[in-house]
């Protein structure tokens, strides 16, 4: 009978992110993790970490005067860019764009599958 002696070793983790910022996009943070890594969008960013897009909403203040006061006040008005009204948002071909309020969101067509900036079709055989 042979018997042999199986050593467990510790897997050596390899950070990701020090080859080419772990292939994030420019605007993200590469953060590793054992055994994998992970990427999101730096502040003023929204995005999944590997397509980031700039934050395209503003806030203007504007100032009036009341005739019973030498006081200013001050209301903000928010202004929303429709990112989707440009190249499709950054959406995959076969997904749909949606603004909202600062942001926007992909979501891949009816036959597709995926994150809405990769989408795959599905088939199905009858």
């Amino acid at each position: 009978m042979n018997h042999f002696t199986v050593r467990k070793s510790n897997p050596i983790d390899i950070n990701e992110c020090l080859t080419n910022n772990g292939g994030c996009n420019d605007q993200a943070t590469c953060t590793n993790t054992d055994g994998s890594f992970d990427c999101k969008c730096n502040s003023g960013y929204s995005g999944d970490g590997f397509i980031c897009n700039g934050i395209s909403s503003f806030y203007f203040s504007f100032y009036f005067f009341y005739s019973n006061s030498t006081r200013m006040k001050t209301k903000k008005i928010f202004l929303d860019i429709n990112e989707c009204s440009i190249n499709n948002g950054g959406c995959h071909s076969q997904a749909i764009c949606t603004n909202i309020i600062g942001s926007f969101t992909c979501a891949c067509k009816l036959g597709y599958q995926g994150n809405g900036f990769n989408c795959t079709g599905i088939f199905s055989f009858l």
